[in-house]
């Protein structure tokens, strides 16, 4: 409701309506630098990117998951390595679509594994990760953890299972049809 100065309603508020004429951003800002209590001083909120200071390398241990140790990296970076881990959970917009109970779904997904150290990606996640690392200027040292003797330590192990377990191996030799 459109009131006159001492508070008595107009007689038609669509009329009033009309006559209003829209403003530009320009005047808005002239508006608020006039009537604000701090003089002159109305900023605009700009996207911070590229503001904080980045670090030069940073060290990526690829394991089970992709380490990257959180002691370097400002919270800016840190939330934006989190965010390409997480996604949208699908169940929920489906029952929500459907106007079933969406109690108990989680909205969105987060792969990472968040500790007071470092911050464990899924190993999928590389690729994306270089693009954000480059797009911030940021040199990306990846060191793998893995065991190049996988097929040796398989075997042996497999040995081990056949010696220990005669029976189940007969068992998996009947179903497998080893001549």
């Amino acid at each position: 409701m459109f009131v006159v100065e001492i508070y008595k309603a107009y007689p038609n508020q669509w009329q009033f309506l009309s006559r209003i004429e829209k403003n530009c951003g320009e005047e808005i800002e002239d508006i608020v630098k006039n009537n604000s209590l701090n003089k002159g001083v109305v900023s605009k909120v700009k996207e911070q990117t590229n503001i904080v200071k980045m670090p030069k390398r940073l060290k990526v241990i690829n394991s089970n998951g992709n380490h990257i140790p959180k002691s370097s990296l400002p919270p800016v970076l840190i939330n934006k390595i989190i965010q390409l881990a997480t996604f949208t959970n699908p169940e929920f917009f489906k029952a929500k679509s459907k106007r079933l109970s969406t109690y108990k779904i989680p909205r969105i997904i987060d792969c990472t594994e968040n500790y007071t150290d470092y911050i464990i990606l899924p190993r999928g996640c590389l690729d994306r990760l270089k693009a954000l690392m480059l797009e911030n200027g940021t040199e990306l040292l990846v060191k793998g953890r893995f065991r190049p003797v996988f097929g040796i330590l398989f075997t042996s192990c497999f040995k081990i299972f056949l010696f220990e377990n005669r029976f189940l191996w007969y068992s998996i030799h009947r179903r497998i049809n080893y001549s």
